[in-house]
Parts: C-alpha cells; structure tokens; sequence
C-alpha cells in the first residue's frame, strides 16, 4: 500500500492494495502545499483525507477513476486552471454532483474548513434522504 500524499493516484496506478478507509475523500487539486497541511490540520476530527494533486494530467486520471469523493476543491494547478478542473469534472457522469469548490487566494483555512464541514454534512443528509425507505 501506498503511504504518501498521491495514495490513490499510486494504487490506483500500481494496483496496490486500497489506502485505509475514511468516511470523506477529497481530491485537491492544487500546488499550494501549504494550504494543503493547514487545511488537514482544520479538518482533523472529521475523518476525512485530501488526495493531494500538484499537476492538472494526475486529477483527470483521479476524476476518471471510480473513488468515491464527497468533495472536489480546485485551485491552479500545472497546465490547467481550476475552472478548467472543475468543468472537466463535470462532463463525466459519476462526478456530475459531486460537490466542487473553486478556492480564491483570499480564502483562508479556517474559512475554508468550516465551509468544507457545511457541504459534508448537507450531502450526508441529502444521501440519508435519498436512501431512506
């Protein structure tokens, strides 16, 4: 298994075993590291993990593949923009609503974090009402 910041993009390469399981995935796709480890450091508590993705080639191969992510935050990344990211998730049909940020530069972590927790916990209560009897 792999035990670094691409987890899924690597075992998902390399046919590894599966990354340990958290109740939210999501793919950041972005070359701001340091936003990277404030906003885990925000979100410790909530179970989540940050697929972390520098380059814009790395988060079309995680888009297209079948992990399940609660949330897609975009920022500029290599060769690509966020926006460009971000309507590229949307033409393929399994991330079609999954719900997706596009971050600014004002954004601060804190801010971040708290709107991250809204949108969790608004799409677990939209799954609980659609699967319910």
């Amino acid at each position: 298994m792999c035990d670094d910041d691409c987890i899924d993009l690597r075992c998902f390469l390399r046919h590894c075993p599966p990354a340990p399981r958290y109740r939210h995935k999501i793919l950041y796709a972005s070359t701001n590291c340091a936003l990277l480890q404030s906003l885990r450091d925000e979100l410790k508590g909530c179970d989540c993990y940050l697929d972390y993705c520098p380059a814009g080639h790395s988060a079309h191969i995680l888009l297209k593949s079948e992990i399940a992510y609660a949330l897609l935050l975009f920022d500029e990344v290599q060769e690509e923009s966020a926006a460009q990211l971000a309507q590229y998730a949307r033409t393929l049909a399994h991330r079609a609503r999954t719900p997706s940020l596009i971050l600014k530069p004002e954004d601060s972590p804190k801010q971040l974090a708290a709107t991250i927790r809204r949108l969790l916990a608004t799409a677990e209560r939209a799954q609980q009402h659609t699967f319910a009897p």
